[in-house]
């Protein structure tokens, strides 16, 4: 269930993205290492005061002071990895990051500054020889130029924003595609493609007892665009399981139990049109709605 929480009225509430990377025009504006985010806005010699301001304090016009030195100002503060908004109070003016061409609007007819904290970094080593390398996933609908690596010494990386849950996703190697050499974690989509995944969060364990007889007990909801085929689950001594890591939120779901649909029996909550209902969980909910 959403917890619906007010925005100062001149400011976006920062909304949670399923990924994000960052996008500087001047790679010294914003790094993240090991918890500690460090701002740095450069030159402004002549001015007395800056403060940083964001989603992260509130907005506080005065809890976060920027030091100078010699080549601009600079901030270390350390927050989770996340997305989250900010501007520059320079004496007394709001001013977007200009080293940051990642905006968004303010509502008062300007912008404000957009940083992800990366809480991943994929990795592929090797194919030193090649051109472009892009990554390509279930977090980014399998777009196939927005994410292009950087490259290394020793091949290629990108450190990314991801939310929590499940997260499937390849190589483009010079328009090839590959699964992660170095990733053990695989899983067959269903439809004949091998993908890498990782997952961020906590573990869901969905169960279906009985039904022994089955071959085969797929699981399938909202949280895997309803894959027929993607999720298969385990077998045990009475039944079928398979444990799924998820982030916060509502979810549909149904099990696919020889071809055929059917929700889950021993979940008393379920969505849908009848005759057409999907079990319904909410995964760590943050509220609980009673009437007496």
């Amino acid at each position: 269930f959403d917890n619906f929480w007010m925005a100062p009225p001149s400011f976006n509430q920062d909304v949670q993205d399923a990924f994000g990377i960052n996008q500087l025009t001047d790679p010294r504006a914003f790094s993240y290492q090991d918890g500690t985010a460090t701002f740095f806005l450069p030159r402004y010699p002549a001015n007395q005061k800056i403060y940083l301001s964001g989603s992260f304090n509130a907005w506080s016009t005065m809890q976060l002071p920027m030091q100078k030195n010699d080549s601009g100002w600079i901030i270390r503060i350390n927050l989770p990895p996340g997305r989250y908004s900010y501007k520059y109070i320079i004496d007394g003016k709001w001013s977007a990051d200009p080293g940051n061409k990642q905006k968004e609007d303010d509502t008062y007819g300007g912008h404000n500054s957009i940083v992800y904290f990366p809480n991943y970094l994929f990795r592929l080593d090797g194919h030193t020889d090649a051109r472009n390398v892009v990554l390509s996933g279930s977090f980014n609908n399998w777009n196939e130029k927005q994410l292009k690596m950087q490259r290394t010494a020793t091949g290629w990386q990108l450190p990314v924003y991801l939310r929590e849950g499940t997260h499937s996703y390849k190589f483009i190697v010079d328009k090839q595609w590959i699964f992660d050499p170095d990733n053990p974690l695989k899983r067959d989509d269903g439809n004949g493609n091998i993908n890498s995944f990782v997952a961020l969060g906590d573990t869901l364990i969905f169960r279906l007892d009985g039904h022994k007889e089955a071959r085969q007990v797929i699981l399938s909801g909202s949280f895997n665009n309803w894959s027929w085929g993607e999720l298969k689950m385990l077998r045990d001594s009475t039944g079928w399981y398979l444990p799924y890591v998820l982030a916060k939120g509502n979810y549909e779901y149904k099990f696919i139990v020889d071809g055929n649909w059917m929700p889950d029996p021993l979940n008393p909550y379920s969505t849908g049109q009848l005759g057409k209902d999907n079990s319904f969980v909410a995964f760590k909910p943050n509220h609980v709605f009673q009437l007496e």
